[in-house]
């Protein structure tokens, strides 16, 4: 079983296998075309890296799955397919993350014996799959690929430039920022807040 990642190693691994499938991948990172706009631009759109990586997303009611938040069939003879729970991502944020968990399997997980993740809560949760590597890395790679911190820095001291001059002030309060950063990003305010502290921003509890 793979070992969880050490900091700053997601985005490595994430240009040494997924880029191989689609070299427009990249630009979402490296602000290049298509997705660039200003160098930033956020969201990140994460059917778009699934629609590159020639993943098949569908999502529909499946009674017979309702523990289910989503799962990835991984086949070497055709498309990855991935299945959203819709009952469980009607959240934007949760079904981005969800997609993204998914795009993780595919990205780092293919080499391996499995051939589908099924994820409900407790593989999606960060705590509860920690001693799980294949959970643990899939959460981690999904943070850094909605979440990547170039974008997090340079957009983030634009955020802060901007709240300094509207309110004549020398800081910007950290859950403000955060607010604000959560919802350019589209991710919910704990998933901002835990991925800032993870690249040094804001204080550990």
């Amino acid at each position: 079983m793979p070992r969880p990642f050490e900091r700053g190693e997601y985005d490595n691994r994430f240009r040494n296998t997924c880029l191989a499938n689609h070299s427009s991948v990249g630009g979402i990172f490296d602000g290049r075309a298509p997705l660039r706009h200003g160098g930033v631009r956020t969201p990140i759109d994460v059917d778009e890296i699934a629609r590159l990586l020639q993943i098949e997303v569908t999502e529909h009611a499946d009674p017979g799955a309702a523990n289910t938040i989503g799962k990835i069939t991984l086949s070497h003879e055709g498309p990855a397919r991935v299945w959203i729970n819709p009952a469980e991502n009607a959240y934007g944020p949760r079904r981005r993350f969800t997609l993204a968990h998914e795009i993780a399997h595919f990205c780092m997980h293919r080499s391996t014996d499995r051939h589908e993740f099924i994820d409900d809560k407790s593989t999606m949760n960060r705590s509860e799959s920690y001693w799980n590597s294949y959970e643990s890395e899939a959460n981690r790679f999904a943070a850094e690929l909605l979440m990547p911190q170039q974008l997090i820095e340079s957009l983030g001291r634009r955020v802060i430039d901007a709240y300094k001059a509207e309110h004549n002030t020398e800081k910007m309060p950290l859950t403000r920022f955060i607010d604000v950063m959560a919802v350019k990003f589209r991710v919910s305010h704990l998933a901002m807040e835990f991925r800032l502290r993870n690249v040094g921003i804001g204080k550990h509890k």
